[in-house]
């Protein structure tokens, strides 16, 4: 889904800096990541693995639901944060190819503790 917020975005600053780069816009993205419940990409999960965790819990036979539990849930968080990364990142190139960085605000929010 933060793909498609990201295109979405894109279209609207490449539309802004084509017809009225002189006005100021607001721009307001509320991506979902971080969210439960976690649907993160192969492609993330695979560069926040934590194999070598779940082999140590496994080969100290300290295994339980609770700490397989732990290390799963944060496999997804790493991998929804790199996706948000990743989706802010595909914003701020498009604000930079259309020459309205130097000209912009970015606030981060997040209701997440």
């Amino acid at each position: 889904m933060q793909n498609l917020f990201s295109a979405k975005a894109d279209k609207i600053i490449r539309r802004h800096a084509e017809t009225e780069e002189d006005n100021p816009f607001f721009l307001y993205i509320a991506y979902q990541n971080i969210h439960t419940p976690h649907q993160v990409p192969i492609r993330y999960l695979d560069r926040t693995s934590h194999d070598s965790i779940r082999r140590t819990i496994l080969g100290l036979q300290i295994f339980s639901q609770l700490t397989l539990l732990w290390v799963c849930n944060s496999n997804l968080v790493s991998g929804s944060l790199l996706a948000l990364d990743e989706s802010v990142g595909k914003v701020v190139t498009s604000l930079v190819k259309n020459n309205l960085f130097d000209n912009t605000i970015i606030v981060f929010a997040s209701d997440v503790s």
